[in-house]
């Protein structure tokens, strides 16, 4: 039983860390100013990961971006902290670092 969990703990553990950066590895590369408004931008534009969120929110919504990336993630990386409404857990990320729970 030790052994399931200490597998468990490092697997989740590999995974949280495999996902770190999620705005270099999903974001920047249309955020970059040309395609899509470069990162700068996005923080002087949205003052906060609310704000932030609530745009992206409605760019997915009209087919601008593309759904579950972890957005929260990507804001918490932006701003330091995670919007203050609750996420509606339909991301894929939200699985990984949530243990697999919905």
């Amino acid at each position: 039983m030790r052994r399931l969990i200490l597998g468990v703990l490092i697997l989740s553990l590999s995974s949280v860390s495999s996902y770190a950066g999620l705005w270099e590895s999903k974001c920047s590369s249309c955020h970059n100013g040309k395609v899509a408004p470069a990162k700068e931008t996005l923080l002087k534009k949205y003052k906060n990961p609310d704000q932030f969120i609530l745009a992206v929110r409605k760019a997915v919504m009209s087919g601008k971006m593309p759904r579950g990336l972890g957005y929260r993630f990507v804001a918490r990386e932006l701003y330091g902290k995670f919007p203050s409404f609750p996420c509606r857990r339909r991301c894929k990320n939200c699985l990984i670092f949530n243990g697999g729970r919905k």
